[in-house]
């Protein structure tokens, strides 16, 4: 059966039906069968992501991407090669035993994305790294949409996967909010007693703040400018994984001295 195009002010049941597909993808979109501005928007993302027209038209090809989203889609990270998976599977043997349940679940889904990258490099999107990135301006409204720095959004998502809920949810730190803002995050775990000094040894699946001048991905220098990261095994040297490093998920091992706190979000 064909399926209508549908573009702004479009009304009825296929938009119902569109509007509950692209929620599923984390999208906040209202279900009202009303296809308006919000709709529009996360349509416009969706397309950007696959690199179809961005026009908010929703035709054939859009309709495909949508109800058939790539395998970075159907599960939380892209499938990996055989030398990707030999990389996470190391990165999960050294996720320390004794580490919180809730901040191992969490180091799971985060060592899942390992090695997603930017596709074309420079983009801070692309097919890959689409589940960490993807709806992230329609969620704060920025207009026109588009790609942003995202070694906050991998952090703050792969707690959101883990815990398998939605935006606004109360059991989401940083009051449920899609941030991208190591400054804010830093704010909000001071001001809830989350946070621990560079000083303190973190646990396992603590947030990592430091100064973005110092994280190799962004030579950024101002005051509030923050690299956010995740600490997987604490240790003289702490092995991390971090999002939009070198344009993709790395880990990397980072001196305690480098860093500016740990954010303890459970």
């Amino acid at each position: 059966m064909s399926l209508p195009i549908l573009r702004r002010g479009s009304r009825g049941n296929e938009v119902l039906r569109l509007q509950e597909l692209i929620f599923l993808r984390g999208f906040p979109v209202d279900k009202d069968g009303i296809f308006g501005r919000g709709t529009e928007e996360a349509v416009v993302t969706i397309q950007m992501a696959e690199g179809l027209d961005a026009d908010g038209i929703v035709g054939p090809a859009t309709w495909k991407a949508i109800e058939e989203p790539d395998s970075s889609e159907k599960s939380t990270s892209p499938a990996p090669s055989d030398e990707r998976q030999g990389q996470i599977d190391w990165v999960i043997s050294e996720i320390p035993e004794d580490a919180h349940p809730t901040a191992r679940a969490m180091l799971l889904v985060a060592a899942g994305f390992l090695g997603a990258s930017e596709e074309p490099k420079g983009s801070n999107h692309g097919p890959q790294i689409a589940p960490l990135v993807e709806g992230y301006a329609h969620y704060w409204g920025i207009r026109p949409p588009g790609y942003y720095p995202w070694c906050a959004m991998y952090a703050v998502q792969c707690i959101r996967m883990s815990l398998g809920v939605q935006w606004e949810d109360a059991s989401l730190p940083f009051d449920g909010k899609w941030q991208g803002s190591g400054y804010q995050m830093e704010l909000w775990a001071k001001k809830h007693g989350k946070w621990i000094p560079a000083s303190q040894t973190p646990p396992a699946g603590a947030i990592f703040i430091m100064g973005r001048g110092g994280s190799g991905s962004d030579k950024s220098s101002t005051s509030t400018s923050r690299h956010v990261g995740i600490v997987v095994k604490p240790g003289a040297k702490h092995l991390c994984l971090g999002g939009n490093e070198s344009d993709k998920v790395k880990a990397s091992y980072r001196k305690p001295s480098s860093l500016m706190g740990y954010i303890v979000w459970w």
